[in-house]
Parts: structure tokens; sequence; C-alpha cells
């Protein structure tokens, strides 16, 4: 009995081991999947014009490489230079914070014991790394490292071999289902490349629009503050609120005067993007429900964190995609079988009086007095369509008895 519950507890975690990693493994193969049907058509456009595919797409995964660390490299230099504003700010919050909290204790008598004792600064230390949890952080950092080189080098085969493995899969299927595979195939990269374009743009809107706003209301690192809320633009609906709460969590504590003004402005540039800069962008791509992007995000986020989030909109797009060809076929089927309900009339078949089919239209033949003239054949004609067989020999015109001329 002991034994079998042992074995059972180690089957168990292998299998959640297994399972885990195997989730990983095809989490990083889906992300190198949509970045590679995204990257596919510039790609394309080069090969079109005449150079390999191989090397079209060493030159289109630089110039990204080079482009993303650029970006950075200018944002994160422009964002040390904020670092003195966040420090004068910071440095007047954890005296404002305790005012807050203690504030609450005296105003409800039902916290006023908890908020008695709490001082900000003491629980800030407990928030810093300690030198025991530095190994763990440091493989963390190499793990996370590792899956993004491995992905690179997936992107990049995916690119240049892609064609290929998408013409071998296609022969596994049956003859009839390849054309509606590659249909839905071709959309999906559709609604990838879709959707990259509308989230970029969004992103980029939404940053520079909250940048302005922070800037003109003299909020400290405004730039920084302004990348975060635009990145709050990856997750349609509830993003943008999580992408603003630091800046109002900063201006709440810092500023509180001004935290009205900051609000204003979020909903302002909350306004702008959709009425203007989100329809422009979403208007080609595939429309998903509301409550289905909410829950993608939140279970996909719980299961695998940062990953989870990125891949959740593009896997429920690519989900809705294969419901919507499943349900196309199957209004097909129902279409091409249903024999219950008259298409013409909307009567039910059984309540209509049975009728007799028309005959048959007589089929146009030439007459045989036409075409044979001679009685020999005339009966070959007849007897074409018999089996020629042992028991069925071929027959020929009866042979006439020749006929002697009477004698007066």
């Amino acid at each position: 009995m002991a034994l079998s519950i042992t074995l059972g507890i180690l089957g168990a975690a292998v299998f959640s081991w297994f399972f885990k990693t195997l989730a990983w493994f095809l989490l990083l193969l889906y992300l190198s999947f949509v970045i590679a049907t995204i990257l596919d058509a510039p790609v394309t456009w080069l090969r079109n014009r005449g150079l390999r595919r191989g090397l079209g797409t060493v030159l289109v995964m630089v110039s990204c490489l080079v482009l993303i660390s650029s970006v950075a490299y200018l944002l994160i230099d422009y964002a040390a230079g904020q670092v003195a504003g966040f420090e004068e700010s910071l440095g007047q919050a954890p005296g404002k914070i305790n005012d807050f909290v203690h504030g609450l204790g005296q105003r409800y008598p039902v916290l006023k014991g908890p908020t008695s004792s709490f001082d900000v600064q003491t629980k800030i230390p407990s928030l810093m790394p300690t030198l025991a949890s530095v190994p763990g952080r440091a493989q963390a950092l190499l793990e996370n490292l590792t899956y993004l080189i491995v992905t690179f080098f997936l992107i990049m085969y995916m690119l240049i071999d892609g064609p290929a493995h998408l013409q071998g899969a296609r022969r596994l299927l049956p003859k009839r289902s390849r054309r509606d595979a590659t249909q839905v195939f071709e959309e999906m990269a559709q609604v990838h490349r879709g959707w990259f374009l509308a989230s970029a743009v969004n992103v980029a809107s939404a940053s520079i629009l909250t940048t302005l706003g922070l800037t003109i209301l003299g909020v400290k690192g405004s730039v920084v503050l302004g990348i975060i809320a635009g990145l709050g633009e990856l997750v349609p609906n509830i993003g943008p609120f999580f992408g603003a709460l630091p800046a109002l969590v900063l201006v709440l504590f810092t500023d509180t005067h001004m935290f009205l003004y900051v609000v204003g402005m979020f909903l302002l540039v909350q306004t702008i993007q959709g009425y203007t800069i989100s329809p422009l962008v979403m208007r080609n791509n595939i429309e998903l429900p509301v409550l289905a992007i909410i829950i993608s995000v939140i279970v996909m986020g719980t299961l695998f964190g940062l990953l989870g989030i990125i891949i959740a909109i593009p896997l429920t797009a690519d989900l809705v995609v294969l419901w919507n060809y499943v349900n196309t076929q199957l209004e097909k089927d129902n279409g091409n079988g249903n024999d219950t309900v008259n298409s013409n009339a909307g009567i039910p078949a059984a309540s209509q009086p049975l009728t007799a089919p028309p005959p048959p239209a007589p089929e146009a033949q030439t007459p045989i007095s036409r075409t044979l003239r001679n009685p020999r054949e005339w009966f070959s004609h007849q007897h074409k369509d018999l089996p020629q067989t042992a028991a069925n020999p071929p027959q020929t015109a009866p042979t006439l008895p020749p006929q002697t001329p009477k004698q007066s």
C-alpha cells in the first residue's frame, strides 16, 4: 500500500513536471509561429524582388534586432535622466503614504489597530532582493536569455524552411481538405499581422499622448510613466487601466492636488484612442468578444505569467478563426443534407402533398430508319449491347431461303 502511494506521488510529480516543461515549449513554439507569420510579409516582399529567401530572412531578422536594440537604448538613456526627478518625488512619498494610512485608521475605527503601527519605510527593505535570492534570480535570468535565443533561431528557421514544411504537412491531409487548411492558415497569418500592426500603433500613440499629457501637467518622470501606460495597450479593454496605475499612484502620494487632472488626462487619451486611432487600425481585424479577451488574459497570465499574457490575444483570435471555419462547414453540411424543410416555401416536406415526379423527357434520337437502311445493320444495332459469351454467341441476321420463281 505504501509503495503504491509513493509510486503514485512520484508519477504525479513527474507528470506535472513534464506537463509544465512541455507547456512552456509549446508556448515558445506558438510564439515563434506568430512572429514568423508576421515577418513573412517583408521576407516575401524581398523574395518577389529577386532576393533569395534565406538571405531575405537574415536581413529582416538582423534589421528587427538592430531596430529593437536602438529604440531600447534610446529610451533607457533618456529615462535615466529622469531618475533624479523620481528620487525627488519618491523621497516625499513614504511620509505621505504613512499619513494616508494613519488617516484611514482615524477615520474608520475598525482599521485603527492594523494601521497604527504601519510604516512604509520598514516595508521597503523586505521587498528588496536579498543575497540568498541572487543565485535564483541569476538562474531565472539565464533561462530567459536561453528562451530568447531559442525563439530567435526558431523564427529564423520557420521563415527559411516554413513553406517547404507546410507543403509536406498539406500532403498528410486528405485532398479535399488541403485547400481549406491553406485558407485557414492564411487567415491566421493575416490575423497575426493585423494584431501586431494594431498593437504597435496603439502602444506608440498611447505612449506619445500620455507622455505629452504628463509633461504638460508637470509630472516628474513623464517619459517612463508614458511608456508604461502605452504598454498597457497590448491587452485590450483592461490593459490601459493597469498601465495608468503607476502614474496615478505616484501622483496620488506626491502631488495630490494634481490627481484629478491626471485622471482627466488619461480619460482624454482613452477617448482619443477609442474613437479615432483604434477604429482605424482595427477595422480589418477579426472582432473578439470582450469577455473572451478578459478570460483568456487572466487564465494565460495566471498559468504562464508575462508570456501567457502576450500570446493570449493571438491565441484567442486563432481559436475564433477555427470556430468560424467549423461553423461554416456545419452550415454547408446542414444546407446540403436538409431534406425536412422546403427551402422555397419554408413548409415542412411532410405537410406537402405527394405528387408523382414528372416523367423524364425523351431523349432526342435520330430515327433508325434514317441511319440504318440495311436490315442487316438494323439487326446488329439492336443486339450490340448483349455480352458475347459462349451462352450468348454473337447473333447474325437470319439467312432467308432462296426464293424460286413461281411457275405459271
